[in-house]
């Protein structure tokens, strides 16, 4: 399992249990070269009823416009996705998908400039900046390339505890 930190583009309104509540995040990385945020991925798995909640009113307060069921928003939320792996995307701008993303929680501690890179992503495709090392992931027994972040639910990167905050929910 690896560990990013990506920004929420925008969200579509969910259905079914989730109706009324802004649901499937659109979540962006930003581009190196230029500081621009670009689609790689949509994400509703691993948001508890208080998180829809917190993070309906949030998205709200940062519409920028809407499309159909989508709700588009300023990129400054920062969220830390768990996923499985990366494939290559034509659908997606950054041109890499999230594989099994789920959300582990908000990160209120980071700015959108501080979220990871497309470059990032793309290592695990082997078509990013070299990787330091590449790991096996015993699930599925394919081959991860990229620099291997903590299944502790801790990113190297973070030096405070997780509380039972809604923003920090594992």
């Amino acid at each position: 399992m690896r560990i990013y930190d990506l920004v929420v583009l925008g969200a579509e309104w969910g259905d079914g249990r989730r109706r009324g509540w802004l649901s499937n995040l659109h979540l962006g990385a930003r581009e190196g070269r230029t500081g621009d945020f670009v689609m790689v991925g949509k994400c509703f798995k691993g948001l508890t009823d208080e998180l829809l909640e917190w993070q309906t009113t949030e998205l709200l307060a940062r519409e920028t416009s809407r499309r159909g069921i989508t709700v588009r928003v300023r990129p400054e939320l920062v969220v830390e996705i768990a996923l499985d792996g990366a494939e290559s995307s034509s659908r997606d701008s950054g041109g890499v998908a999230l594989r099994l993303a789920r959300v582990r929680r908000y990160r209120p501690d980071k700015s959108a400039a501080e979220a990871d890179t497309v470059d990032d992503l793309l290592a695990l495709l082997g078509r990013g900046p070299p990787a330091p090392r590449s790991t096996i992931d015993p699930k599925s027994r394919s081959q991860h390339i990229g620099p291997t972040r903590p299944s502790s639910g801790l990113s190297h990167r973070r030096s405070r505890s997780v509380s039972d905050s809604p923003l920090e929910s594992q």
